[in-house]
């Protein structure tokens, strides 16, 4: 994809995609970010420079993964710290050989 391809898609101009190519904008907001790395097939991480490429590895969501992904977001902090150790604790049981095993908050 070239950077008017990207730009096109974004509704932004060339020169935009250029200077963030070159590394020539420090604040791109986080919308365009994903959109760059859904664009590009890459992580964010590796737009950003922290991943090489090769280590990289797509993560491919299910629907219903990404379902999930997008309620636990609506939750307040609160709940998403509380669904965090649920998920935990479920896979502390499903690792566990004992029979049965109660989950309390």
């Amino acid at each position: 994809m070239t950077a008017e391809d990207a730009a096109a898609a974004m509704d932004l101009t060339a020169s935009t995609i250029y200077r963030y190519e070159a590394g020539r904008t420090k604040n791109i907001p986080q919308e365009r970010l994903e959109k760059l790395a859904e664009l590009y097939e890459v992580s964010i991480a590796y737009l950003l420079g922290i991943d090489d490429l090769e280590d990289a590895s797509p993560l491919v969501l299910t629907i219903d993964e990404q379902f999930f992904i997008e309620d636990y977001r609506k939750l307040n902090y609160e709940d998403q710290m509380t669904l965090k150790v649920l998920c935990r604790r479920f896979l502390e049981v499903e690792n566990d050989d004992a029979p049965f095993v109660q989950l309390t908050l």
